[in-house]
């Protein structure tokens, strides 16, 4: 049968109506049969230092066509990600022009020192 499980450290600071929302749909699965338990995973809470530090790693990658990280890349995909990304750098979603923002100045400052860190954390 179905099972979920429902995060502990995901439910943290959420808001009250989105928690009630959730625990509901819990029970509606519990009595249609799923199998339906809490779980934890306390490194959810670095989960978004990590990503910020590896997006540093992706953000390399697509903007200056770097080799970051432990995978196959495609040359002529990134080249055309990045001429993409250079010629019409507003058209990215708010969320991912913020997050090259960051990533810019991590790189500027930093020079990768976040993305090796995140990398060791992830073994």
């Amino acid at each position: 049968g179905l099972k979920v499980g429902f995060l502990k450290e995901g439910f943290e600071g959420c808001e009250t109506d989105v928690e009630q929302v959730v625990k509901t749909t819990a029970d509606v699965l519990r009595n249609a049969g799923a199998t339906v338990e809490d779980i934890s995973l306390p490194m959810h809470k670095d989960a978004m230092p990590l990503f910020h530090a590896l997006t540093e790693g992706i953000y390399i990658q697509s903007f200056y066509g770097g080799s970051m990280g432990k995978s196959f890349y495609p040359n002529s995909i990134t080249d055309h990600y990045r001429k993409a990304i250079k010629a019409r750098p507003f058209d990215l979603p708010i969320t991912r022009q913020a997050n090259a923002l960051w990533c810019e100045f991590t790189k500027r400052f930093y020079d990768g020192k976040f993305y090796g860190k995140a990398q060791n954390l992830c073994k």
